[in-house]
């Protein structure tokens, strides 16, 4: 038997079976919570298995490239912020003729929808160029992303230190702000991203403050985005898929 003792005298006896399933209770609340979203997270990782089931890797091994332009590194050698070396990137032709001077630290491999990705050290901006080398979007943070299904991804850090995902249009505006901790590429308007849970967030503090990584399947909540930015719902899925 368990006591208790309050303010009035008076004591009350309270099984110990009670105690148990009382603690039980309380441990089976975050369990419960685990499970739902593993679940939900399995069906939402289906259905864009079966949306994207035409596709195989990353775009460049389904999405025909712009031109013919291809990165190459120069002898130009700049100093990065942290004290780092590195040679400037631009780019050539087919031919091998430069089109774009050396200017860059990063770029993307190729030109997709005429875009490439980018980061100019020196103006101190990243986004996406032109087949000219001038800047049709820069966005916030950076982006290391091909621009595919007419949006762009990019990272801003959060204020835990961790990298969170966004989207900006062919326009340069933020359709999806920076707020997911992984994201997909658009793929027929839709895309796939992660969200943290306040399980997720209190794994980061805990990551944050003893220096380990703990991974649960809890932590990230899966999510479909449609090409406005809007959670797409389950209804959703079966209304588009055939």
């Amino acid at each position: 038997m368990v006591y208790v003792k309050i303010k009035s005298r008076r004591v009350w006896r309270t099984p110990l079976i009670w105690v148990i399933i009382g603690l039980a209770c309380l441990c089976a609340i975050p369990l419960l919570f685990g499970l739902r979203i593993c679940i939900a997270n399995s069906k939402t990782i289906a259905q864009w298995d079966q949306w994207t089931s035409h596709l195989s890797g990353p775009p460049s091994s389904w999405q025909s490239p712009s031109n013919g332009f291809r990165p190459f590194t120069s002898d130009i050698v700049a100093v990065s912020q942290e004290g780092l070396t590195y040679h400037l990137l631009g780019y050539k032709d087919e031919r091998g003729q430069v089109v774009i001077p050396p200017r860059f630290s990063a770029c993307g491999e190729r030109f997709y929808e005429d875009l490439a990705w980018a980061s100019d050290p020196e103006q101190r901006k990243s986004g996406y160029i032109n087949p000219d080398g001038s800047w049709t979007i820069v966005v916030p943070g950076s982006t290391h992303s091909d621009f595919v299904g007419g949006m762009g991804e990019f990272q801003v850090i959060g204020p835990d230190g961790f990298p969170l995902f966004g989207f900006v249009n062919r326009k340069g505006e933020v359709i999806v702000p920076p707020r997911y901790r992984s994201a997909a590429w658009y793929v027929d308007g839709y895309v796939l991203v992660g969200e943290r849970t306040w399980v997720g967030r209190v794994l980061d503090k805990i990551s944050l403050e003893f220096g380990v990584s703990i991974s649960t399947c809890m932590d990230i909540r899966k999510v479909l985005l449609d090409h406005a930015g809007r959670k797409v719902s389950e209804l959703d899925w079966h209304r588009r898929s055939p």
